[in-house]
């Protein structure tokens, strides 16, 4: 799902997620031993994430990425599975079903 999908729902925290989108500019930080950054749709939404392993080398703000895991607190999404947008025409199927319903 996208970061707009998931802001309008009303989601259970134990509900295990998939979501894709775009790295913001800016929002990539390592701090406390955890990376931090937004990912944002076209249509505006952004959800914060934190991931606390190591970032696949491919991870860059401006690139395509997919986050999977929990809600957690103040609507931070705690990711478990990071993935990195690889080549130019790769696009996930759930992600490419979302834009063309568009």
């Amino acid at each position: 799902m996208s970061p707009t999908e998931l802001e309008q729902m009303n989601l259970d925290s134990n509900k295990y997620l998939r979501i894709g989108g775009l790295v913001k500019s800016n929002s990539l930080k390592f701090q406390n031993k955890k990376w931090s950054f937004v990912v944002e749709d076209v249509e505006g939404g952004s959800i914060k994430v934190e991931f606390s392993k190591s970032l696949p080398g491919l991870v860059e703000e401006d690139k395509g990425i997919i986050v999977e895991g929990y809600m957690g607190e103040n609507s931070i999404f705690l990711a478990e599975i990071v993935l990195a947008k690889h080549d130019e025409n790769y696009m996930p199927p759930e992600v490419k079903a979302a834009l063309e319903e568009k």
